[in-house]
């Protein structure tokens, strides 16, 4: 099971990453609401079975690297 947890925290943050680099159109989801809804659920996934310190430290480095990744496009 634990297995299925880190496909779904891969999976998961893929899709953060992928949404993160579309460009913004008119009319698309966005804005604060919908960070804290995808990091949210991020920081749950990094969660399960980590102590809080670690999870932390991943969430917040990986929030980083896609600014980066921004911030360079």
């Amino acid at each position: 099971m634990d297995r299925v947890w880190r496909v779904a925290t891969g999976g998961w943050m893929a899709l953060v990453l992928m949404g993160s680099m579309l460009p913004p159109t008119v009319g698309a989801p966005g804005g604060p609401f919908w960070h804290l809804a995808g990091y949210g659920v991020l920081g749950a996934l990094l969660a399960r079975g980590r102590a809080t310190a670690p999870a932390w430290l991943i969430g917040t480095g990986y929030g980083a690297f896609v600014e980066g990744l921004q911030w360079l496009m």
